[in-house]
């Protein structure tokens, strides 16, 4: 029997528990820098779609400035159109605000094991699709609203 056996036999078990041990949650120092990141990420994010909303809320207002200008072409259809794209750019902020939440709150789940990690994800999954849904529904109400005073035309 070789003697060098078992040393072979503790060298490989080493080898696959460390191994396995980079499989497992983040530690709380890589953690902490990944949810940074996120957190970093997730304020360009919003920040960009906010900008983005901002510009075309603007353009909006000036199309139904320029309609009412011009009284009486069209304004309830400028006016309807207003809303809808006023509308689109609230609820595209709300949804880049609920993905950078989600980015987030993802990161901040990895620092968890099995069920906990678990259970954490899908209360952050769960938040942001209610919220999403939130954002969807408040654009129908507005695209509904729209095609109202569209009709009066």
């Amino acid at each position: 029997m070789n003697t060098n056996m078992p040393m072979i036999h503790i060298t490989l078990m080493a080898a696959c528990a460390f191994g396995l041990a980079a499989c497992g949650p983040d530690s709380p120092r890589e953690n902490a820098a990944k949810v940074a990141e996120a957190q970093r990420e997730a304020a360009r994010d919003v920040q960009e779609a906010r900008e983005d909303a901002a510009r075309r809320q603007q353009e909006a207002a000036r199309e139904l400035a320029t309609a009412r200008a011009e009284a009486g072409k069209d304004l309830d259809g400028r006016q309807a159109d207003s809303i809808r794209e006023s509308a689109e750019a609230v609820r595209d902020r709300k949804v880049a605000e609920a993905e950078a939440a989600y980015k987030v709150a993802s990161e901040r789940c990895d620092v968890l094991t099995a069920d906990a990690h678990d259970a954490c994800e899908a209360r952050a999954e769960a938040e942001r699709d209610a919220a999403i849904s939130a954002a969807e529904a408040e654009l129908a109400d507005a695209e509904q609203r729209a095609a109202r005073l569209a009709e009066r035309r």
